[in-house]
């Protein structure tokens, strides 16, 4: 019965400790979805904000050991450097993403990380790295089952479909826009500001691609369905590629006028698109227009814009790789650290092999060694366990002796007890009589000659005597019962008076005021007094009991 009831309440114990537990975890999820989503919504504002925003999320991961939420943070730190134009950064924050994460677990985390590091490559030409990472991408969100897996995928299947395009493989280009439509007929609660985003980036590929392929006619049906839904957003990037693509496409239908109206329509947005590469076709396909309409003045102003953007790309291509580079340099350095971690690792390994021979052959002579223990410690434990059943039975039997000695004690202890009591029973007896007789003494003396009286002191002072030889008797009686009571009293309490003692060892026998007044040849109301002066000796307050208290000693 005692094992269960200890069993419920472990199980109710371990219960509270896990829900408290998975309440504080609760907690800090919120906390930590709570700052992301903060960070998310800054980063579109105020990128200083949002940077200091993901740092706090980081620092609280961290000291919570949580990748994933680390991973989060990093990501969120990678796109707000990138929209601070500082890409280098950017990329460690996302590399360092990665790390974080475990390969076998987290797809979509891994999705994100590698879909915004093959955006940062795209965007200076670097679109064999950039695939690489898009791809990548790609499979971890086939392999993830989210059911919200569809959002990234739309957006990871259009940066592939303009990639593509930028390398020339209309046809594959073509293939991605597709299946982007198709993953955005999947995704749920998306704001119209971003169906309209998404789904004007996706028509202007596939005009973009027809145009490419010489179908011009089909590409200006879907830039003209495109067009519309541009303008219904708020991402310049997509109002100037659809004025792009819908003036490059007049332009090839001859249609040079309205071609420059919708081109200067692009520029009017191109400062605000942070992709330099679509910056430059707005400016060089307003030069070309400007060139058949004979204006030379303007065509050579914007042929020196895409100059200017064509060498900034150059330039930011080569910090980008410049720091390629080094990273690759930092790269082989780890790598041979490795080589040398690895030599070291098979030198330990010989090592270990060596070790674990030689305690092999340790191991035999150990179990040769617990053999022997073992036989030992048998006839060991053997010898024990006879020599204890051997001093049990002694123990027994003199337990049973004791205990009869203990019994006779106690019955002796009893009589002795008996015995005090009768004889202060008879020293109160005694006492009331030396009472009455000194009483009679004194009327006697006033009734007789005065040179009687010194005869009569004479007597009076004969049965006080008496009087104390009966009480040094009785003490001596009281000391055989209660062995070392007035000393561990007086050690305790060394300011008691001689009465006082007495008084206690009348307490000890649990005489009343009455009886003790009689013994001690004094009135009931000097008792008394006598009592409420030995409680204040003593340290008692009015709660505890006088008698009881004596009784420990």
């Amino acid at each position: 019965m005692k094992s269960k009831t200890f069993s419920l309440l472990l199980i109710t114990f371990l219960s509270t400790v896990f829900a408290g537990l998975s309440q504080i975890d609760s907690s800090r999820v919120r906390q930590l979805d709570s700052l992301l989503e903060v960070g998310d919504f800054q980063r579109r504002n105020s990128t200083e904000q949002a940077i200091n925003t993901f740092n706090s999320v980081l620092e609280l991961s961290i000291q919570s050991s949580d990748s994933i939420y680390s991973a989060r943070a990093l990501d969120g730190l990678g796109e707000s450097y990138a929209a601070q134009q500082d890409f280098a950064k950017s990329l460690e924050f996302h590399y360092e993403a990665l790390n974080y994460l475990s390969p076998d677990k987290h797809f979509m985390m891994h999705a994100s990380v590698n879909n915004n590091i093959g955006v940062l490559y795209g965007r200076f030409n670097l679109y064999d790295d950039a695939l690489d990472y898009y791809l990548e991408a790609e499979r971890y969100v086939n392999l993830s089952d989210d059911r919200y897996k569809y959002n990234l995928y739309n957006l990871l299947l259009m940066n592939i479909s303009i990639l593509e395009g930028r390398r020339g493989n209309h046809a594959e280009s073509m293939r991605y826009a597709l299946e982007a439509e198709k993953a955005i007929q999947q995704v749920e609660g998306l704001s119209n500001d971003i169906k309209n985003f998404r789904a004007a980036v996706t028509i202007n590929e596939k005009a973009r691609a027809f145009m490419e392929l010489g179908r011009v006619d089909s590409a200006f049906y879907y830039i003209r369905r495109s067009y519309p839904i541009a303008n219904k957003s708020n991402s310049a990037f997509v109002k100037g590629k659809a004025n792009y693509y819908l003036g490059k496409i007049l332009m090839e239908m001859g249609n040079f006028s309205d071609a420059l109206k919708y081109a200067r329509d692009a520029d009017l947005v191109a400062y605000s698109i942070d992709d330099l590469a679509t910056r430059k076709e707005i400016y060089l396909l307003i030069s070309s227009l400007y060139e058949e309409g004979n204006d030379s003045k303007r065509a050579l102003s914007y042929y020196k814009k895409a100059n200017n953007v064509t060498e900034e790309i150059s330039d930011v291509k080569n910090t980008w790789m410049l720091y390629k580079m080094r990273r690759e340099i930092r790269t082989k350095e780890e790598e041979q650290q490795l080589v040398l971690w690895e030599q070291e690792e098979e030198q330990r390994l010989a090592l270990l092999e060596k070790d674990r021979k030689f305690g092999n052959t340790l191991r035999i002579l150990y179990t040769v060694l617990a053999g022997v223990i073992v036989l030992f410690g048998f006839f060991y434990i053997k010898n024990l366990r006879a020599r204890y059943r051997k001093e049990k039975e002694q123990y027994e039997k003199l337990q049973e002796l004791t205990e009869l000695e203990l019994q006779k004690t106690k019955e002796v202890l009893e009589i002795n007890k008996k015995e005090l009591t009768s004889a202060a029973l008879q020293i109160i007896e005694n006492g009331e009589t030396v009472q009455q007789f000194r009483k009679e003494i004194e009327t006697f003396k006033q009734s007789i000659d005065s040179a009687h009286h010194k005869k009569l002191e004479t007597l009076a002072s004969s049965i006080t005597n008496s009087s104390r030889k009966n009480w040094e008797e009785f003490r001596s009686r009281f000391e055989q019962v209660n062995t070392d009571f007035f000393k561990n009293l007086k050690e305790q309490h060394p300011e008691l008076s001689s009465n006082e003692l007495k008084i206690c060892s009348f307490l000890k026998l649990n005489f009343n005021s009455k009886d003790i007044a009689s013994l001690m040849g004094i009135s009931p109301e000097s008792v008394k007094v006598s009592r409420y002066r030995l409680r204040k000796k003593l340290g008692l307050d009015r709660s505890e009991n006088l008698t009881n208290y004596v009784d420990q000693f």
